[in-house]
């Protein structure tokens, strides 16, 4: 997932940059499904940055992704905390917010020049605020996604402006942001703007050099990922490749979708008469996406299939096109026009954008790639996290400017 990615790099590329990194994080045994232990510490020690394990109180709220006990009452009662913890509208982490607390106890204002948070959950925005007065430290706020105007809200999350994000963006020292839509929409929603930073998502060459490419027999357009309905869905891309395959019966090509909304692609897939050229894989590993992603003819890369979008959706530039651009794949993106997932794909080039209404576009794309026609990257190491980082870098520097200690 697209969050991990984003703070493991960080904290990697921080540390090459000479900072001396700690990472607050729940133990690995927290997790319902890791992946291979080994291979994480193994990373870790060689990209040098140090942990603090924390538990994790009220796993119950968050059963996709914790681990907790699984008896007949047990589940009971966690169905019964969670439609509590909905009606309060807290977080599925808010109990993550005391482990911290309790982990992070000892730590000394020797100890920390600068605290960093990212988001999502939210609650680790209130973590930092907690940890930077106790020590007298600066803390920064990094949005991964917006949390007033978010253009996937969670039950639980409150749609509008609120206080306490308000404050907390008052409080911080800094705001740094993924996209420029994004820092617009903060910015001018609690007047911050000279607070935030853009620091975009990207991809680390080095992570990728083991993937091994799927051995298709056949021409693959492959979709990994998740899907948000009803604006990010596949059924343009799925009657564009209906409309491909009409044309061109002769040549052997399958659509490929690896996530967790099989039943709603299979029933859309039914629904455009496209069923039997469309292969569901379910919810993979992120090692097995990958290899279907570098084994494909195109990859496909969906922020919203809106035509126009708001802030909101503008905003939003999806982790798959660092991975597309990290396998040297080529890119079928849809998204809402002028969006700054426009905006990296025209920067870095290996693909082509177009709007979710745009069928034509799409089908006949997919005949010039399919046909050897290849669109080729211009400056896909713009989206380079050695070089990303140094954004991050920048800002915390400036955060020691504010206390003194550069």
């Amino acid at each position: 997932m697209i969050a991990c990615v984003r703070t493991w790099n960080t904290a990697k590329h921080l540390t090459v940059l000479g900072w001396d990194v700690t990472v607050v994080t729940p133990h690995p045994s927290m997790w319902l499904n890791p992946e291979d232990p080994a291979k994480i510490e193994a990373g870790i020690e060689a990209a040098g940055f140090r942990r603090i394990l924390t538990g994790h109180a009220w796993p119950m709220l968050a059963p996709g992704e914790l681990r907790w006990r699984r008896g007949r009452l047990a589940r009971a009662a966690g169905g019964v905390c969670r439609r509590v913890a909905a009606g309060l509208e807290f977080e599925a982490q808010v109990g993550w917010f005391q482990s911290i607390k309790g982990a992070c106890s000892n730590l000394r204002p020797s100890d920390v020049d600068v605290i960093m948070a990212t988001a999502k959950p939210n609650i680790t925005f209130r973590a930092a605020r907690w940890l930077g007065r106790r020590l007298n430290r600066p803390f920064v706020l990094d949005y991964r996604d917006p949390w007033t105007g978010d253009p996937h809200p969670g039950k639980n999350v409150l749609p509008g402006p609120n206080q306490e994000e308000a404050q907390l963006l008052h409080e911080c020292a800094a705001v740094t942001v993924v996209s420029p839509s994004w820092a617009k929409l903060i910015g001018s929603a609690f007047g911050v703007s000279e607070k935030i930073h853009v620091v975009s998502n990207g991809f680390d060459s080095s992570m990728f050099a083991d993937v091994r490419p799927a051995a298709f027999d056949h021409f693959a357009v492959v979709y990994a990922g998740t899907l948000y309905p009803p604006k990010r869905v596949l059924d343009p891309v799925l009657k564009a490749f209906g409309t491909f395959v009409n044309r061109h019966s002769a040549f052997p090509a399958k659509l490929h979708y690896y996530g967790g909304h099989t039943e709603s692609v299979e029933q859309a897939a039914r629904h455009l008469g496209v069923a039997e050229h469309v292969i569901i894989h379910g919810s993979v590993s992120r090692a097995e996406a990958l290899s279907a992603q570098k084994g494909a003819g195109i990859l496909i890369v969906i922020s919203s299939v809106d035509d126009r979008g708001s802030l909101s959706d503008n905003g939003i530039v999806t982790g798959k096109v660092f991975d597309c651009l990290a396998l040297g794949r080529p890119i079928m993106a849809i998204a809402p026009k002028g969006s700054d997932l426009f905006g990296v794909v025209e920067t870095a080039g290996g693909g082509r954008c177009f709007t979710g209404s745009d069928i034509e576009g799409m089908a006949g794309y997919t005949a010039e790639v399919a046909g050897g026609s290849i669109p080729p990257f211009r400056c896909p190491f713009a989206y380079h996290w050695p070089d990303i980082a140094r954004g991050f870098d920048s800002c915390l520097r400036s955060c020691l400017e504010i206390t003194g200690k550069n």
